[in-house]
């Protein structure tokens, strides 16, 4: 089930992570992103200062896990979102 839809992204304005082992934004633009672990994909997230929200069932309470490509599309939307600023 793919939960891309209730992915939840918030942009932090004064928050810029800047990790030694992430990506560039030339690396990025060549690296297919079906490619990339799940943990690479929400770095390209968190590295430029965007946080994937866990998804709670409301029934349950319990976190919902994302599937690989739930971590895609929210990679392809960060990368979006920042060619737009």
């Amino acid at each position: 089930m793919k939960h891309a839809a209730f992915i939840i992204i918030l942009f932090h304005l004064f928050f810029l992570s800047c990790a030694d082992d992430a990506m560039n934004d030339e690396e990025v633009k060549f690296v297919n992103l079906q490619d990339l672990s799940s943990v690479e994909l929400e770095a390209i997230c968190s590295d430029r200062g965007f946080e994937l929200i866990p998804q709670v069932d409301p029934t349950t309470g319990e976190i919902l896990e994302y599937t690989h490509d739930d971590y895609v599309e929210a990679a392809q939307q960060c990368l979006e979102v920042e060619g737009e600023m």
